[in-house]
């Protein structure tokens, strides 16, 4: 079964927020963020039963080069994308993620 991505509308935020951090403070491999994150999904769907659990039915994808974890669910026909993450952050804010 061929699965695809659903990048939730707080995922997508994430992205942004962590993509703008980068080119404001500019950092050269900031424009490696987006090319990491789309690595992480193609990863999670490939493998998407593989990637450990984070949090009840909520998996991770580790993101090459960069502090941040691409946090979903396996759904039956995709994988949802709920949060984007910094590792040093409080994960109750991405746990309270419906």
């Amino acid at each position: 079964m061929t699965r695809h991505a659903i990048i939730r509308p707080e995922a997508a935020g994430d992205i942004e927020d962590a993509y703008n951090w980068y080119e404001r403070a500019r950092i050269v491999f900031g424009e490696e963020f987006p090319a990491a994150v789309r690595e992480g999904l193609d990863s999670a769907l490939a493998h998407p039963e593989q990637l450990p659990v984070a949090h009840r039915s909520v998996r991770r994808a580790l993101l090459r080069r960069f502090p941040y974890s691409l946090l979903y669910r396996v759904e039956p026909a995709a994988i949802l994308l709920v949060a984007v993450f910094h590792a040093t952050r409080d994960p109750r804010v991405w746990r309270a993620r419906k």
